[in-house]
């Protein structure tokens, strides 16, 4: 019976040793037995790299949307903030990269496909490729002339196939871990290779309509031009 998987096993057991313990009165002798081998230590070790990734990831979503308004709000390239473009940015960027995030974590788990604690890498990269594919396409958007239908045609024909190219790679490269013995390591190369499709298609389907409804404009300052380029 692997009712429950490997986790459901690990808490079944765990209580009739519970059980026995308190038939047989262990504490009473200062006794007690603890599951320990590859499975229940793997199980634990996952568990835990899961709370704490639910600890850090917050942290390091909110850390990435301060850098995208830092270099976008103009305050570094004139001392001025422009808070509306800053915000426009983070939104742009931030949103399809966390809808991305989620749903590749629902599918994993929706699947029931075997987790392991490598699996917990895959929030970090699709946060960091989702945002740089929406920071590719929109910043396009902002330096093209015309009007914004214009602007973002252009952007997806010029800057939109670099962002297919890349992923494209991207996924071949993590399809690559599957071929190896170790299971742990194929789950990150499914995961992360179908992470990278969900990141490219909410990416494609959420920026282009977020930088038209908000229109994302480019302002150039001449004498402040490291950051610009």
């Amino acid at each position: 019976d692997d009712e429950g998987g490997i986790s459901g096993i690990i808490d079944r057991t765990q209580l009739e040793i519970d059980k026995i313990s308190i038939e047989n009165k262990w504490e009473d002798r200062n006794l007690s037995m603890t599951l320990t081998g590859p499975t229940p230590l793997t199980n634990a070790i996952t568990e835990e790299s899961f709370k704490l990734f639910w600890t850090v990831f917050p942290v390091g979503a909110l850390a990435v949307a301060f850098g995208l308004f830092l270099f976008h709000c103009d305050l570094l390239q004139t001392g001025r903030i422009r808070f509306v473009q800053g915000i426009k940015v983070v939104i742009i960027s931030g949103l399809p990269t966390l809808c991305s995030v989620w749903i590749t974590l629902g599918i994993i788990g929706f699947s029931n496909y075997e987790v392991t604690m490598t699996v917990i890498i895959v929030g970090p990269i699709v946060l960091a490729l989702g945002v740089s594919y929406g920071l590719h396409i929109t910043n396009r958007y902002a330096e093209a002339k015309g009007n914004p239908r214009e602007k973002i045609e252009e952007a997806l024909n010029s800057t939109g196939k670099a962002v297919f190219l890349s992923a494209m790679t991207t996924i071949i490269g993590f399809v690559s871990l599957v071929f190896t013995p170790m299971r742990p390591i194929q789950t990150v190369g499914w995961s992360l290779a179908g992470g990278i499709v969900v990141v490219y298609i909410m990416t494609m389907l959420m920026v282009p309509t977020l930088t038209l409804l908000l229109d994302l404009k480019q302002h150039i300052h001449p004498h402040y031009t490291f950051f610009i380029n």
